[in-house]
Formats: C-alpha cells, sequence, structure tokens
C-alpha cells in the first residue's frame, strides 16, 4: 500500500465526451524541491526544469457529469493506493 498527503494542483472545466455535459479534470500532488536528481528527471523528459520547485503529479482525476467539485485549488487530501489497486482520496481534515 502507497498513502500520500497531496493537494489539488490544477482544476480545469472540460465536457464529458460521451454525454456532453460539464465535468471538471482535478490534478493532485505535491510541488517539490527541485534538487538535481528531480531537475535531471525532468530535463530527461524533455522539459524545462524550474529552479526552486518542481510540480509532480500524483493523480489525475476526470470528474464526469458536474458543475460543481468539492475539489478546491490548494486544498488538502489523503491518497491511499492499495496493493490490489484501489484508489481512494479523502479530504485532510
Amino acid at each position: 500500500m502507497k498513502e500520500m498527503s497531496v493537494e489539488v494542483l490544477n482544476l480545469a472545466r472540460n465536457f464529458d465526451v460521451e454525454s456532453g455535459k460539464p465535468s471538471v479534470v482535478v490534478s493532485f500532488g505535491n510541488c517539490i524541491d527541485s534538487t538535481p536528481d528531480v531537475r535531471e528527471r525532468v530535463e530527461a523528459s524533455g522539459q524545462t526544469a524550474q529552479p526552486d520547485k518542481t510540480i509532480a503529479n500524483r493523480v489525475i482525476l476526470f470528474v464526469p457529469d458536474v458543475s460543481e467539485t468539492p475539489y478546491i485549488l490548494g486544498s488538502k487530501w489523503n491518497l491511499k493506493i492499495e496493493d490490489n489497486g484501489s484508489i481512494s482520496i479523502t479530504r485532510d481534515m
């Protein structure tokens, strides 16, 4: 099992392809220090490394058929990935 604290890094409005109704794309992750190892991996993937902080996306959800969402930019969450692949995201109170 893997468990970590994450925050909402990005929210984007979208439309559900199947229904045509509004949906939301939610990116959960962390801002991590841009250590030399991190910068090297970022640059190896063809991106430009930032000098101080790097965004590490952990989970990106496409939430269909919603016009409002409980996910707020910067809000804190707990991400748990079980050995069987089950994923849970709960609000960090």
